[in-house]
């Protein structure tokens, strides 16, 4: 057949499924019947009158029938779904929603996949899945909020999903209410402790105490402070904590403790170290010898970088995959201290090198190549897929991350940190340490020795630390390290906290850093990478849509929020992005009036989502079931823009004889 042909079918085609299409409205709402079309719906037959019998319709294969079906839209093929039973059945055709599907979601057909089913959810069909996106993506814009009088620079929800926190620039923490109608529970004005701004918050796993996160006066400040409230009605504040430089951030250990940071600068202004501390939230002690305060980590910088963004990640996962994850790449990443290959006769186990003794083959194969040995194979007439019958099998356990941001080769931040918590313990009570009487002793002794060594002309010995080696015992190693070869600006993970999603800005291929104080230029592309923290392998597709265009000098954050589902972030274009997460494929956009800083779902309900921007708004967009479920109605709101592509629907033309 001729093109020409080809196109001729194809436009016929389409204008009968117009025709079947607007006989499926009427006949479903009853209006109007065509008189060639006499259906009784309750024997599903056609009357004898040029019905669809003598149409020739009812005797359609079920395959071309949703053929000619996929040529509608989507409500044109609910509404074919209802006139009887027979196209009830083509409309539930699987062929017939992937293509829908890919079409209208811009997806690759031969390329896209269904979600896997979930012990709670059952199976999953395409239909389900276009329905799932429909009717749970935020789209509709029901509340914007005006409360703030300088730039929004971020927003939390607490993990009950009743409030949320938003901070901005005009020195505020606004706790919100977060049920329709949205309206400020409680504030406060943290300029009255010095701070310039307020820039991130966090709730700890309880939903009982707020961490919140400022900047300090001063232009060139990078001096920081963290502020617990009480998430009640008295908003009660429990500790302010030094925190330095000030996007460290901070973030909860557990539900008692905050972790935060202190930078200093050693020998000269390009190696520095950072020390991690944890803090007990409520400082009101009833003895003197309850800890509130101990050091962590002590870390070591060089080329200007240094500790930022802290997370702290907890799990359950095989102990065999860590180990796989971990070792894999060990001689190639990390810090100096973690560079090195594995000793002879050692090998990793919790925070350290330890000896061990070959074991059969298996612990020979692993003290050879520093791998272990490929896992035992089914027993003979085991089925696919029993693990009742796999000999010893492997038992979950929890796992505990330190995750940060560093970097090795210039002073923006490229580089995510991993540090095993497992074997980290709270001090609960405060050791006695040396007496008095000791103390003053040490100190003499140290007197003397110095000016012994003053007076034979020799000077007191200082540490280099510009040579690593003779300084690598004053500080604790990073146990692995992942280089993205580009600026991060924003990081969180995912609900079950088994993935880290990271914005960033990456550098171009083959570049070249010669000086630390001079990094390659950023794209103003933005990728959001996945990480699995268990493997540190990053996995899945990039989410690509959002843009930046600020200089390395001028980058700032642009925060990510992730739910089962979803995927979303701020962007410098003036819009909020929407991905959905299996498929990684954008949605929707959120336009706002500026820079897009933040974005975050409700954990209770996902169709929530919260954006704020320089444009001093703050925006709740929810979708189409959250909003049935809230009795919004959402004729006149607001709708996000959609950023799917798909096929131009055909023009509806008059039912004529010539048609």
């Amino acid at each position: 057949m001729h093109s020409s042909s080809r196109k001729f079918a194809t436009i016929l085609t389409r204008n009968k499924c117009i025709i079947i299409a607007s006989w499926a409205s009427e006949i479903h709402t009853g209006e109007t019947w065509p008189a060639s079309i006499k259906m009784d719906i309750t024997t599903d037959e056609a009357m004898p009158e040029q019905g669809l019998v003598n149409s020739g319709w009812s005797t359609l294969p079920h395959e071309v029938l949703a053929q000619i079906f996929s040529y509608l839209d989507v409500s044109s093929i609910g509404r074919c779904g209802r006139v009887c039973r027979g196209w009830t059945e083509a409309v539930h055709d699987i062929l017939l929603w992937k293509h829908k599907f890919a079409e209208d979601f811009g997806l690759d057909v031969t390329a896209c996949k269904l979600p896997k089913p979930t012990k709670t959810g059952g199976s999953v069909t395409w239909r389900s899945e276009y329905r799932r996106v429909v009717e749970t993506t935020p789209c509709f814009l029901t509340d914007e909020l005006h409360d703030h009088d300088h730039q929004v620079l971020h927003v939390s929800f607490s993990h009950d999903g009743r409030h949320f926190a938003t901070c901005s620039k005009d020195g505020h923490v606004l706790l919100w209410d977060a049920a329709h109608p949205v309206r400020i529970r409680q504030y406060r004005d943290m300029r009255i402790f010095g701070w310039k701004y307020t820039q991130f918050s966090e709730f700890n796993a309880d939903d009982s105490l707020l961490l919140v996160s400022g900047v300090h006066l001063g232009d060139h400040s990078i001096t920081g402070e963290i502020a617990v409230f009480t998430v009640d009605d008295e908003f009660e504040l429990q500790c302010r904590i030094e925190n330095k430089p000030y996007d460290i951030f901070g973030t909860w250990f557990n539900s008692e403790y905050v972790v935060s940071g202190q930078l200093r600068w050693l020998s000269h202004d390009t190696v520095s170290e950072s020390k991690l501390w944890l803090n007990k939230a409520n400082q009101e002690i009833t003895s003197e010898h309850i800890s509130i305060v101990q050091p962590m980590f002590r870390f070591f910088n060089g080329n200007v970088c240094f500790c930022r963004m802290l997370r702290i990640a907890e799990f359950s996962v095989q102990p065999s995959v860590i180990w796989d994850g971990e070792i894999a790449e060990r001689a190639q990443t990390g810090n100096p201290m973690s560079r090195a290959a594995a000793p002879p006769g050692q090998r990793w186990v919790g925070l350290g090198w330890r000896e061990v003794e070959p074991d059969g083959e298996a612990g020979q194969q692993l003290m050879d190549t520093g791998e272990p040995p490929p896992p035992p194979r089914p027993p003979v007439g085991a089925a696919a897929g029993d693990e009742t019958r796999m000999p010893g099998k492997e038992e979950k356990r929890r796992v505990k991350y330190l995750i940060f941001t560093t970097g090795s080769k210039t002073y923006t931040p490229h580089q995510i940190g991993f540090k095993r918590l497992d074997g980290f313990r709270i001090q609960t009570r405060i050791a006695p340490g040396p007496s008095l009487r000791e103390r003053v002793e040490f100190r003499r002794r140290a007197e003397q020795l110095h000016e012994e060594l003053r007076a034979a002309g020799v000077p007191p010995p200082e540490p280099d630390y510009n040579d690593w080696e003779s300084v690598c015992d004053q500080f604790d190693s990073v146990d692995h390290v992942i280089d993205l070869h580009g600026h991060i600006i924003g990081m969180c993970l995912s609900p079950n906290q088994r993935y880290l999603f990271v914005n960033t800005r990456p550098w171009p291929e083959n570049y070249v850093i010669r000086n630390p104080r001079d990094p390659p230029p950023i794209a103003r592309e933005i990728d959001i990478h996945v990480i699995d923290v268990a493997t540190k392998k990053q996995i899945g597709k990039s989410y690509r849509a959002h843009r930046a265009y600020t200089c390395n000098e001028g980058c700032f954050f642009l925060f990510v929020d992730v739910t089962k589902h979803f995927v979303a972030s701020g962007a410098e274009d003036k819009h909020a992005y929407l991905w959905d997460r299996h498929h990684a494929v954008c949605l929707s956009r959120y336009p706002h009036a500026d820079v897009v800083n933040a974005v975050a779902f409700n954990p209770a309900d996902p169709g929530m989502m919260v954006t704020v921007s320089d444009d001093r708004t703050v925006k709740v967009w929810r979708s189409r079931l959250n909003c049935e479920q809230n009795g919004i109605d959402t004729a006149d709101l607001p709708h996000c823009i959609k950023h799917r592509t798909r096929r131009p629907r055909p023009r509806r033309r008059a039912h004529t004889t010539a048609t």
